[in-house]
């Protein structure tokens, strides 16, 4: 048997097999089938971890930076549900996330202010992670985590 003839059964069984292989099932209920086959899987947060180091520091009075995490989600979580890119949202949209964001970090700002007598807040994310920096005593670290 010749190499083009060889080929040219190659090329019909592969397009037979794949134009034959959709008409078992129609599309979309195959993939409704499939969807209910799926398992849903519950994203949980872990539970909070110090390191030992900040659960009874040596020295308590030490300066340490630590990021806080708010549990509410940053502003690029509302573009996604909308099946968009941050950058594609509209200015003034972006601005109210990012407001609103802010005005809950204050909340917990003000929170962690009355757990530490000598604080200095440092950056504040909001975009892809909604949280801040802040450089606190070892020893208010264990109640700052507390809130």
């Amino acid at each position: 048997m010749g190499m083009k003839r060889k080929n040219m059964i190659l090329a019909i069984a592969t397009t037979l097999a794949l134009s034959t292989a959709s008409f078992g099932v129609p599309a979309p209920l195959a993939a409704t089938q499939l969807a209910n086959q799926v398992p849903v899987i519950q994203m949980q947060k872990p539970a909070l971890k110090l390191p030992e180091r900040l659960i009874a520091p040596e020295n308590a009075n030490e300066i340490v930076r630590i990021i806080v995490e708010l549990e509410n989600a940053p502003a690029i979580e509302a573009a996604t549900k909308k099946g968009k890119l941050y950058k594609d949202l509209p200015k003034s949209e972006r601005k109210g996330l990012e407001a609103k964001i802010k005005s809950d970090q204050k909340v917990i700002k003000d929170k962690v202010k009355g757990k530490s007598k000598n604080i200095k807040f440092k950056e504040e994310f909001t975009t892809v992670f909604n949280g801040f920096s802040v450089e606190v005593a070892a020893g208010d670290v264990a109640s700052i985590a507390q809130i």
